[in-house]
């Protein structure tokens, strides 16, 4: 037999070789490998149409199973081998399923951990060669044979399928799930298209929250095409004319599309609990009131709300707190809104104005200099990870040097888990594109401490942004005729399972600690700032006694 056939041979029957139990960790139809190669790159054989690999750069014992299985072996054939690139060996290559697929699940772990290291490139300003090959997000991954990415560690494919919640309407599907967990992301997609339907009587929270008994996490080809494609041109570009291009084709779908599940307060950002029990309307009441105390908003000061939505907190704050506030949006549809209120509740320009424009425009509009106080409720991660020091910088120099800055963003855990990384994509992916700033609070507090800030608090309200969710998940479900009508202002299925999931989804993962929200009160960090100013009656953070005022 010539060097190639012995090669192609060997590249065929891979996935066939002897495996004894008591030495490599087999466990029924499934082998666990630990071990990495480079960056990410994980390849295992099977003893059956199963496989798992967890890839792991301190498994001594997978790195000498995977150097006894192949490396050993490749080593013998290759100096025999004249052509290694040749057509044949390529074929044999592809021509093995089991091998071709542990190739395009290695390739997906190396572009995942390319994904990281420029992600921790930017995050930390070119000093994150320690972290270069942090995997976090697969340290604990599964290859299987259709090349997908599993999660082990948690909410994962292990353990024996459950009763399914799903109703397959293909009879491919219905036949290739009967004995199999679907990939959640394939769910998402089929659901979207109408390919699947929950069964009688159940809805999308209980179905997510049992989703292990179902499903498991997997970064499929579809979603890594995207974050390859999308994802990381926008991370590494982020424009102005990208933002904006992403944002109003957001913002801009149509008010009563957000009316729908914001309700009449209008509010797209988490409000604030005091017992857990208050309606939306009032959590958001309680969000703005204490927004304006924490920043310290007196009468007659200029006041600036940066990414300002639907112009809720900007005319509350000049009716209530007598101020002079402008909001800043890229959304003209926001702004239309913003003056309807304003109408409704006799503000006049000189109280409150609405600019739609590029946030990067603001030194352009200040009125007066600068302003005494800035609020910017989760409208930075827009802004990305990229942009974020010179908006801080722009911040700070608008800010008079006596003024406060009150940040609101969402952010998330330090060791993400495989499943909050499919639950970014998908986020990025139909609800918030581009906005890759949800970051963990230290990354936020250095941030803002590099462009010259000091924190004077911060209030982690994860769980009140689960209740938030809650009702607007219980909005929007209240709202599905109107959302499914085929008459205007209808918006149609695909549009109403796509919100149905994010809403779901995203009452739950703060409970579980995968996504949250920081409320952080800050300063210029001068020697001169009278730190006493936060002290006195009215103005402590956590002033509860007077009621939250609602219009």
């Amino acid at each position: 037999m010539s060097a190639l056939a012995q090669a192609t041979d060997f590249l065929q029957n891979i996935g066939r070789l002897p495996l004894k139990s008591s030495t490599y960790n087999l466990s029924g139809p499934r082998l666990v490998v630990g071990g990495a190669v480079g960056v990410g790159l994980a390849l295992a054989v099977t003893c059956d149409k199963e496989c798992s690999v967890i890839p792991s750069n301190i498994s001594q014992a997978g790195s000498k199973l995977f150097k006894s299985l192949v490396l050993d072996q490749v080593k013998q054939l290759v100096p025999k081998i004249p052509l290694l690139g040749s057509t044949a060996l390529a074929k044999a290559l592809l021509a093995n399923p089991h091998l071709a697929c542990y190739l395009k699940g290695a390739l997906a772990l190396w572009a995942a951990s390319v994904i990281n290291f420029i992600q921790f490139l930017l995050w930390s300003r070119g000093t994150a060669w320690g972290h270069a090959f942090w995997i976090t997000p697969l340290q604990s991954a599964t290859v299987f044979s259709d090349g997908a990415i599993v999660e082990v560690a948690g909410v994962s494919y292990k353990g024996e399928k459950g009763a399914t919640p799903l109703v397959f309407k293909k009879d491919s599907d219905r036949e290739y799930y009967k004995n199999r967990k679907i990939v959640f992301l394939d769910f998402i997609e089929k659901y979207r298209k109408g390919e699947i339907d929950l069964k009688d009587g159940l809805n999308m929270y209980d179905v997510i929250v049992d989703s292990a008994s179902w499903s498991y996490f997997a970064l499929n080809w579809n979603y890594l095409h995207f974050i390859l494609t999308q994802y990381l041109p926008d991370v590494a570009f982020h424009t102005a004319a990208q933002d904006d291009k992403q944002v109003t084709e957001h913002y801009n779908r149509g008010n009563d599309f957000f009316n729908h599940f914001l309700g009449p307060s209008m509010c797209y950002t988490s409000g604030y609990f005091i017992t857990g029990e208050e309606s939306l309307e009032t959590s958001q009441y309680h969000k703005i009131t204490e927004v304006l105390r924490k920043v310290g908003l007196q009468p007659g000061e200029a006041h600036l709300d940066i990414g300002c939505g639907w112009g809720t907190l900007v005319v509350y704050a000049a009716k209530h707190f007598k101020s002079r506030s402008y909001g800043v949006t890229a959304a003209k549809e926001g702004a239309k809104w913003g003056e309807g209120v304003k109408q409704t509740h006799g503000i006049t320009d000189a109280q409150a104005t609405f600019h739609v424009m590029d946030y990067r425009k603001i030194p352009s509009m200040t009125p007066e200099g600068k302003f005494k106080r800035i609020t910017c409720l989760e409208m930075a991660e827009h802004v990305g990870v990229k942009n974020f020091p010179s908006f801080l910088k722009l911040v700070h120099d608008s800010l008079t040097d006596d003024g406060r800055f009150y940040l609101q963003i969402a952010g998330l855990r330090e060791n993400p888990r495989h499943g909050d990384l499919v639950w970014g994509v998908f986020m990025n992916r139909y609800v918030f594109p581009g906005a890759d700033a949800s970051m963990p609070l230290h990354w936020v507090i250095k941030q803002l401490e590099l462009a010259g800030f000091e924190i004077h608090s911060e209030e982690t309200i994860g769980v009140h942004y689960a209740l938030t969710i809650e009702r607007w998940n219980q909005n929007w479900i209240s709202n599905k005729a109107k959302i499914l009508s085929k008459e205007a202002p209808g918006y149609g299925q695909t549009w109403y399972r796509t919100w149905e999931i994010f809403l779901a989804w995203s009452s739950l993962t703060p409970k579980q600690g995968r996504a949250t929200c920081y409320q952080i009160v800050c300063n210029k960090n001068l020697n001169n700032y009278d730190r006493k100013s936060y002290f006195g009656e009215g103005k402590h953070v956590y002033n509860w006694d007077a009621k939250s005022v609602e219009f």
